[in-house]
């Protein structure tokens, strides 16, 4: 594996037809890939770029390259929206329930 910069991450999806690890989940596939209906879907995130394994069961790759820095920003902006208040959320649930009794 290359080692790179650790603000990314790479997610890497393997398709193959037999399950790589204990994190496989077999689907059904939207179209056949070499004559197969059903195959299994694995998910990992890793610090650097996979190297091409030599699997014969794995039918297809995919490395979606994840920049972390983007990921804390998009959790801060989360943290800053303002949190709805209980006593808010029991008025509104009151309207809600009073709009429904007069209908």
């Amino acid at each position: 594996m290359m080692l790179l910069n650790s603000k990314f991450k790479y997610e890497t999806t393997y398709i193959s037809t037999e399950p790589l690890d204990e994190t496989s989940i077999k689907r059904r596939l939207a179209y056949p890939i070499k004559h197969q209906t059903e195959a299994y879907y694995t998910t990992k995130i890793l610090d650097s770029i996979p190297e091409e394994v030599s699997n014969p069961s794995i039918l297809r790759r995919l490395v979606v390259k994840i920049n972390m820095a983007d990921k804390a920003a998009e959790k801060i902006e989360e943290a800053k929206k303002p949190k709805l208040k209980i006593e808010e959320l029991d008025k509104k649930l009151e309207e809600i329930l009073e709009e429904e009794v007069t209908k």
